[in-house]
């Protein structure tokens, strides 16, 4: 079973349109449009908002022109756009379902994970801090992503069942 998956365009139309909201709040919040109904303005503030949900509207619209592939599980291992390279089946260890407030994540143990660094430096931050609390070297998730958690848990155990017998999260 061949997983490939891309971000979620409709989750960031959303996502966007409420940064824009967010935005037109922090405006009116600095007075721009008179502080219609307000007893005070707050101009840092309100432009601080402003600033703030500009640039993740931004950050969502730009993603909405990316169609590349951001995870795609196969027969040759794991691919991720936030790794430098593809991971190999035969250097990935173990796997674990985590559910953390209901939020699942699929956390992948390796071999090397020296050999396969995450291409952003805040990414390989986390992922410290993620290891030093038990969850593994990495933790997919696909929160972001047009297809479901299940689908790429499934396209795992597709490619290697063993996994999942090698750790008690499940």
């Amino acid at each position: 079973m061949i997983f490939e998956a891309r971000w979620s365009r409709p989750r960031f139309y959303l996502l966007g349109l409420f940064c824009l909201v967010f935005a037109g709040v922090g405006l009116w919040v600095s007075g721009m449009f008179g502080g219609a109904g307000l007893k005070e303005v707050y101009p840092k503030a309100g432009w601080a908002i402003a600033i703030l949900c500009f640039g993740a509207a931004a950050i969502f619209a730009r993603r909405l022109w990316i169609d590349d592939v951001q995870l795609r599980i196969d027969g040759r291992g794991v691919e991720w756009a936030r790794l430098t390279r593809p991971i190999p089946w035969s250097q990935i260890s173990g796997a674990g379902v985590v559910v953390v407030r209901n939020h699942a994540l699929l956390c992948i143990t390796l071999k090397d994970a020296a050999e396969y660094p995450l291409a952003s430096p805040v990414a390989r931050a986390l992922s410290i801090v993620d290891q030093s609390i038990g969850f593994g070297v990495m933790g997919l998730n696909v929160i972001s992503l047009d297809r479901s958690f299940d689908e790429m848990v499934a396209a795992i155990r597709s490619w290697r069942p063993d996994l999942f017998e090698q750790t008690d999260r499940l």
